[in-house]
């Protein structure tokens, strides 16, 4: 609807305005153009497992996707048991945490939402990452974000509420 579209420009707007609000301005460079291959990539991955959740239950589709994932990445097995070894505890934890909570919690939450919501409507979500970024680098981090960064995730945060109106 026009108040889908509406709220999904505000958002968009928002990340905009969080991106340059480092004060470095807006970049296109490799680090750019890899984030903009995850975003094709996982947008390709919201429109490809959706019609699977007809016949498949959400979990085993996040299950699918992260044994896919692990497969993609095992040239690299040999290299990274190298360096497990070698590694300190708090590397170990670090990389057992990012297996649980932004893998496993988050593909299991993203694929039971997506199979609940159209694929536009459960991407709209997906504008509070970095709101939510900034918030926990603030008290994990100690980033105390600019007030064109709290500008940004006000609009982002405020997109997501107008795209969520009336339902």
């Amino acid at each position: 609807s026009g108040l889908a579209w509406l709220g999904t420009l505000i958002s968009f707007a928002g990340i905009g305005i969080i991106a340059m609000a480092d004060g470095q301005g807006l970049h296109f460079n490799t680090g750019a153009l890899l984030v903009l291959g995850s975003a094709l990539c996982s947008a390709v991955n919201t429109i490809v497992q959706k019609p699977l959740f007809a016949r498949h239950h959400p979990l085993t589709i996040a299950a699918s996707n992260m044994v896919l994932g692990a497969l993609c990445l095992a040239p690299f097995l040999p290299e990274a048991i190298s360096q497990a070894a070698v590694a300190d505890t708090a590397g170990l934890g670090a990389v057992i945490y990012l297996g649980i909570v932004p893998s496993l919690i988050a593909y299991a939450a993203w694929a039971t939402a997506l199979s609940r919501l159209p694929a536009a409507r459960a991407s709209n979500f997906l504008y509070l990452v970095s709101p939510m970024s900034a918030l926990i680098g603030f008290f994990w981090l100690g980033e105390v974000p600019t007030m064109l960064g709290i500008l940004g995730g006000a609009l982002a945060l405020g997109g997501v509420i107008v795209v969520n109106l009336k339902r």
